[in-house]
């Protein structure tokens, strides 16, 4: 015997409707469940570059500190004269 002839018209279509709205229901709590995961990775994502970004200006302030003082000495006349020494026997940096 067919479904079809037991079932009154309407109650299967109805229950296959139930199942569709019941996936769809499912796949809209699942997408929702992705789009917050996905919002928290990229708040954690933008808090980590902005501490690489700070940490990087941290580097580039030393980095421009330490070649002043290294220009300093090279101007520096002390540096000028063991140089022109060191220049007298036969060693140059």
């Amino acid at each position: 015997m067919d479904r079809s002839t037991i079932d009154p018209p309407g109650i299967r279509s109805e229950a296959a409707a139930s199942v569709r709205l019941d996936e769809a229901l499912f796949e809209l709590e699942l997408s929702r469940e992705l789009v917050r995961r996905l919002e928290l990775d990229v708040r954690r994502l933008e808090q980590r570059l902005a501490q690489l970004e700070a940490d990087r200006l941290v580097v580039a302030q030393r980095l421009e500190e330490r070649e002043r003082y290294l220009a300093a000495i090279l101007r520096s006349t002390a540096w000028k004269l063991i140089q022109k020494l060191r220049g007298l026997f036969g060693r140059r940096w």
